[in-house]
């Protein structure tokens, strides 16, 4: 995955070789996408009406609830 976003551009090999660099582009990419979601968001919002999106709000926080915590090591 990594080498696919290297190669679209949004992202370069960090400093160190290791870890990786959002670009510019890349920056750009993300701006995008969170546009996007609000935009959706705020569609979905508005044809749902607010009970059902107080419903719905309340599923996926049930949902998000259910999912474990990924365990994280510190190295």
């Amino acid at each position: 995955m990594p080498a696919n976003l290297q190669q679209r551009g949004l992202v370069t090999r960090g400093d160190d070789g290791q870890g990786f660099v959002v670009t510019e582009h890349g920056l750009v990419i993300l701006d995008q996408v969170y546009a996007m979601r609000i935009r959706i968001a705020d569609h979905l919002v508005s044809k749902l009406g607010p009970d059902r999106t107080q419903s719905l709000r309340s599923l996926l926080q049930q949902m998000v609830d259910a999912i474990p915590s990924p365990v994280r090591s510190v190295v």
